[in-house]
């Protein structure tokens, strides 16, 4: 019997092919978003009864072949085919159908008229994936209708890829009903958001900024509607820039999962209350981002302990992180880096003491300041070597004093990690000096 049925399943396959090949030809692809929404003939509702074969007959593939898929189907079962058989057949025969239709698709790119104007490339790529998008979604659920099982799934599972498994990694915990719904979503969104882009051409006024927002705050009131907040929270951590800027950001540290779960719902909290700047801050708004990102700070310092909060915060410095790069550049000793991070602390208080002392004249300020200004280079360039020395002026050493014509130029950042330039200038007799061209901008990346 085993060999009967090998025998019978290469038979199925040899004939189903032979006959495949006499289908009539598919139609040609859609060509406007009118057309490629036009839809396929639908198969009967209710097949035929299947045909039947008394023992005594000769087995005639014509009476189970059919162009109504639904009938086929009723047809291959009435004849004990398996299953598994009968899935890999039509699949492969609706596959063959839609690889026609790409292939048409495929022809009318090569025909691209370059030398047409007002031709746009990059919108005819657009409608081109567009229409591979339809079809796509077509033979799927054309697939779900005829088979009743989730197509797609089972090919992604049968043929992993990179897009399989990163299904796996963002949305692994779900169940199979609501991965589906959310891979409908994001699709979806992906394409509104990529036409928008398009049409938006690179442009980054407001407008278009609130029209890609308008967006995503779209696509994630969907998803809140169809997963819980405890499976909303969970996709975000596996997929949001919030959460993978965090972990960037928390490299090398040793966390249990509660902790980034701690340190993501306080981040996260922070962000949406306060958006990034679209340039310059005012005083009033940069003091308010300071006490926000301060109070972040002491969030972060509970989860995470003193040792490694102080750890962390090194690593947000982007001058930490170029001392770093200059120590591995120049073979110098790791703990220069630490070294240079010290000095730059250090600065940083002198320079507010000195400022908030309004008992000194505007000789000793300015004597003050010139000190500071010639031991932070003597201090650096003994830490990192001369050249070293200079590298790191060029690449992170943006906070060192500069001493000017008529004063010292000086910039540090705020609690936020907003840049602070200021230029300390001389005075009128008898005054303490005085400060110019302060300024509020994003920290050097």
């Amino acid at each position: 019997m085993l060999g009967l049925s090998v025998i019978l399943n290469v038979l199925l396959v040899a004939v189903v092919a032979q006959n495949a090949r006499q289908r009539p030809p598919a139609p040609e692809p859609p060509q406007t978003a009118a057309a490629s929404s036009k839809p396929r003939p639908r198969p009967s509702a209710r097949p035929e009864p299947a045909p039947t074969v008394a023992p005594s007959e000769r087995f005639d593939w014509s009476r189970v072949e059919s162009e109504d898929y639904r009938q086929y189907i009723a047809n291959l079962r009435a004849i004990g085919c398996p299953e598994e058989t009968i899935r890999d057949l039509i699949v492969a025969d609706v596959n063959k159908l839609y690889a026609r239709k790409i292939a048409a698709l495929a022809t009318a790119a090569r025909e691209f008229k370059f030398w047409q104007t007002g031709v746009s490339r990059s919108k005819t790529l657009a409608e081109n994936r567009r229409q591979l998008s339809v079809l796509s979604k077509e033979k799927w659920a054309l697939l779900r209708e005829l088979l009743g099982v989730d197509a797609e799934s089972e090919f992604r599972k049968n043929n992993p890829g990179a897009d399989y498994l990163t299904e796996e990694l963002t949305l692994g915990f779900l169940p199979e009903s609501k991965r589906a719904r959310v891979r409908e979503i994001l699709e979806r969104y992906q394409e509104m958001e990529s036409e928008a882009q398009q049409r938006l051409s690179g442009m980054v006024s407001m407008r278009e900024r609130n029209e890609l927002k308008k967006i995503r705050d779209q696509r994630q009131a969907e998803l809140a509607a169809v997963l819980t907040p405890q499976e909303l929270e969970e996709y975000e951590l596996r997929s949001s820039a919030t959460a993978e800027s965090l972990r960037a950001r928390l490299a090398g540290a040793t966390l249990t999962e509660e902790q980034f779960r701690q340190l993501y719902r306080a981040q996260k909290s922070f962000e949406e209350l306060n958006a990034p700047p679209t340039g310059p801050m005012d005083r009033a708004t940069a003091e308010a981002r300071a006490q926000a990102a301060r109070q972040l700070d002491e969030q972060f310092r509970a989860v995470l302990g003193d040792q490694a909060f102080r750890d962390y915060k090194r690593m947000q410095d982007p001058s930490y992180r170029a001392a770093a790069d200059i120590v591995r550049d120049y073979s110098l000793q790791p703990a220069a880096a630490d070294k240079v991070y010290e000095i730059k602390q250090a600065v940083d208080e002198h320079m507010r003491q000195l400022m908030a002392d309004q008992s000194l004249t505007r000789e000793q300020r300015m004597a003050a300041l010139k000190a500071i200004t010639e031991e932070t280079t003597v201090a650096l360039i003994d830490t990192l070597g001369q050249k070293g020395y200079e590298a790191y002026k060029q690449n992170g050493g943006y906070w060192i004093p500069t001493a000017t014509s008529g004063g010292v130029a000086y910039t540090t950042t705020d609690g936020s990690g907003n840049v602070r330039a200021m230029r300390i200038e001389q005075g009128p007799a008898g005054g303490g000096g005085g400060t110019q061209g302060i300024f509020v901008a994003p920290p050097p990346q």
